[in-house]
């Protein structure tokens, strides 16, 4: 073989190998994807965000990776690195509804109220998003952060339409109608979410449902609430407040 032919051949098998290469990152990406996404699902966080970050070693344009590792750093509670990461999804892929989606839970968790309203404004407005009652229930719980009620009990309701037994949902739901004054329809909404959010160890329906019992002049009704939460948690500031309206309730029967 000629030094010519020679140096071909191994030209040939330089490039070869250069066009491998990325495919064979990009699957060793996806399969870090993989797990590390199945981790999450499990609630196992750290292995997942051990994954997750493997994966965007190897697969750095993917907006999946970057949402995922979005999801995995807010329920690990660094919300600005869960940020961070959604931005980038959205950036690769602007019409990436989950993780504007995902985002303006992770704004929502910062306070930062106003700015994920204009993001879940923008996730609602996609007809294309295959889970609408998650961008429904996001923005209407910024609108009940904002006190904007009306609009909160829109969203809500739609949310609730299309997934009818979601514990925040329907705790939000219930409330937004405390908060416009709708007693025995609040009340009623959040007693339909009990049993839901209790299996969570969720109790603030049960709380604002006494109230609302309470607000109707129930006040047997409301008493018996207020001792189910004692009897079902010892500490926390549904407890504190049940009891305080326990006092309130006993003192005003005596007189």
């Amino acid at each position: 073989m000629s030094r010519k032919s020679f140096a071909a051949v191994i030209l040939l098998i330089l490039t070869g190998c250069q066009t491998n290469q990325p495919a064979d990152q990009a699957k060793k990406g996806q399969l870090h994807l993989k797990l590390g996404t199945s981790h999450l699902a499990k609630g196992n966080y750290p292995a997942a965000l051990g994954e997750l970050q493997k994966a965007r070693r190897y697969d750095p344009d993917n907006p999946v990776v970057y949402n995922n590792l979005g999801l995995a750093y807010l329920v690990r509670g660094r919300y600005q690195t869960a940020e961070v990461n959604l931005r980038k999804a959205i950036k690769l892929e602007p019409g990436y509804t989950e993780a504007r989606n995902n985002l303006g839970r992770v704004l929502l968790h910062q306070n930062r109220v106003d700015d994920a309203v204009s993001e879940l404004k923008v996730a609602v407005d996609d007809l294309t998003f295959p889970s609408p009652e998650k961008s429904h229930s996001n923005l209407g719980i910024a609108y009940f952060m904002q006190k904007n009620f009306q609009d909160a009990e829109d969203h809500l309701k739609r949310s609730l339409v299309l997934r009818r037994e979601h514990c925040t949902t329907q705790n939000y739901y219930g409330r937004t109608l405390y908060e416009q004054k709708l007693y025995k329809k609040s009340m009623d909404t959040l007693e339909s979410s009990i049993e839901i959010c209790d299996k969570q160890k969720f109790y603030e329906p049960r709380y604002y449902s006494a109230l609302a019992a309470f607000q109707l002049g129930f006040r047997e009704q409301s008493r018996a609430k207020f001792e189910e939460i004692l009897h079902l948690s010892k500490e926390g500031k549904y407890v504190e407040r049940s009891k305080e309206m326990l006092r309130l309730l006993i003192g005003g029967r005596k007189q």
